[in-house]
């Protein structure tokens, strides 16, 4: 899943969208706005629309931990949760394109979300310029200790003998997680009960108390309750099935699969 730095369309892209702002201003040279005045003149807010503690989260604050001392000013995450990602995304939208609001957009809340949601509150092209892809994100399927599988084959023939009985979780409706798990469903024949939930991090802690038996997530969000032991790693996909290795490092956009 691809994680992007966005900014709102208009005057923002001109000083951001050619990825040289960071390095110019690391040499003491203030950066161009619109107009010629010099950015930033301000806090700069970066909108992430999912829960604190997440992965998203997580990522913009690097992000800004990484940025502050670059470009001379503070940067603040501001959580707005809601809605699958449409309440933290319209927020931006229609903050001023002044370069000092940007969003941390996701696959989630600019692939997804414009098909899935009949709101139609925002354009992901109309409205927002991509400013720099932030991360590329590899996925795992992961299932509740409960379950007595060690292979995605032996959990799908589980949840198979079981029609309705078992649940997933996801971040939301039409997320990411979501649709991952539906397709997959769809794909090998499990019947699941969907469950949302407003964060990964919660998503998480469902699974290895059982109230869950399945989750798609992210492996920065499901890294600690695999390595405790807590949610067996069926089945992964992106880059590599291994965090932190130089593989897993390398974007690409081709998604490859494998089942363990």
């Amino acid at each position: 899943m691809l994680v992007a730095l966005t900014a709102v369309l208009g005057v923002a892209p001109q000083w951001l969208r050619a990825q040289q702002g960071a390095a110019i201003r690391a040499r003491g040279v203030p950066v161009a706005g619109a107009g010629g005045e010099s950015w930033p003149q301000r806090p700069i807010r970066i909108v992430v629309p999912q829960a604190a503690g997440g992965t998203a989260d997580l990522l913009a604050r690097v992000l800004a931990e990484r940025l502050e001392p670059i470009l001379g000013v503070a940067l603040v995450v501001d959580n707005r949760v809601g809605a699958n990602g449409l309440i933290g995304t319209e927020a931006v939208k229609h903050a001023a394109p002044d370069g000092h609001t940007l969003l941390l957009a996701s696959t989630a809340t600019h692939a997804m979300a414009p098909h899935v949601t009949s709101s139609g509150v925002f354009d992901p092209l109309r409205d927002f310029a991509p400013v720099i892809n932030v991360a590329w994100q590899t996925k795992v399927a992961l299932s509740s200790t409960a379950v007595p599988a060690t292979t995605l084959a032996e959990f799908v023939a589980h949840v198979r003998e079981r029609p309705g009985k078992l649940n997933y979780a996801s971040t939301g409706v039409g997320s990411s997680s979501h649709l991952d798990a539906e397709l997959l469903a769809a794909a090998t024949g499990m019947r699941l009960v969907h469950i949302p939930y407003r964060g990964s991090g919660q998503t998480v802690a469902a699974l290895t108390t059982n109230e869950v038996q399945l989750l798609l997530a992210s492996v920065t969000a499901a890294q600690g309750a695999i390595g405790a032991g807590h949610a067996p790693k069926q089945a992964c996909w992106g880059s590599t099935c291994e965090p932190g290795s130089a593989s897993s490092r390398r974007r690409t956009h081709r998604r490859r699969s494998s089942v363990r």
